[in-house]
């Protein structure tokens, strides 16, 4: 009866005489592959560890307006201040982000549960920072519209709207179409 951790395989050897090769089974057992899986609340030490040494500096580096356009500005001078504010941060649980976490993206970074893994760099921060979702609860976060495709700009739909509710259109104002019956 054979092993369950066993597998067969064939071996080809060559016979001393220059004759044809014959194949042999060969026992061999499976092999493991070596445990390199880190239990959670090790991976949380290590990043605790990284972030205490390096933290502070990816703080100043990544902030909440980084992620901005050229040239867009938030409206309020407490967004302004806010976005001059780094989104970074750490906790016991991982590194979390602040306009992901209050936008509730229930993202990795905004459930402050983002870096655990083993080497663990500000190249993955810069990442996340350009990122469309956090871009987007940026945004939301400092009061900068965020565009929805395919909707007027609302200055264009009060307009229209107020002439719907006074009883003229767009189509009313335009010339009106000829027609070959009439």
């Amino acid at each position: 009866m054979m092993e369950p951790d066993t597998d067969l395989s064939f071996s080809a050897c060559s016979s001393l005489d220059g004759g044809s090769a014959v194949e042999t089974p060969t026992k061999q057992t499976k092999l493991e592959p070596p445990d390199i899986d880190i239990d959670a609340k090790e991976m949380r030490q290590m990043f605790v560890k990284r972030w205490q040494r390096l933290g502070k500096g990816w703080q100043k580096k990544f902030l909440i307006g980084n992620c901005l356009p050229k040239g867009v500005k938030p409206q309020t001078a407490a967004a302004q201040q806010l976005a001059n504010q780094p989104w970074v941060f750490g906790a016991k649980s991982g590194c979390g982000c602040l306009p992901c976490s209050k936008a509730n993206t229930g993202s990795e970074w905004g459930l402050a549960t983002a870096g655990l893994v083993p080497k663990f760099r500000a190249c993955f921060l810069q990442k996340h920072q350009e990122c469309k979702s956090h871009i987007d609860a940026v945004k939301m976060m400092l009061g900068i519209g965020v565009d929805v495709p395919g909707a007027p700009p609302l200055e264009e739909f009060e307009s229209l709207l107020k002439k719907l509710q006074s009883g003229s259109s767009m189509r009313s104002a335009s010339k009106p179409i000829k027609s070959d019956f009439g």
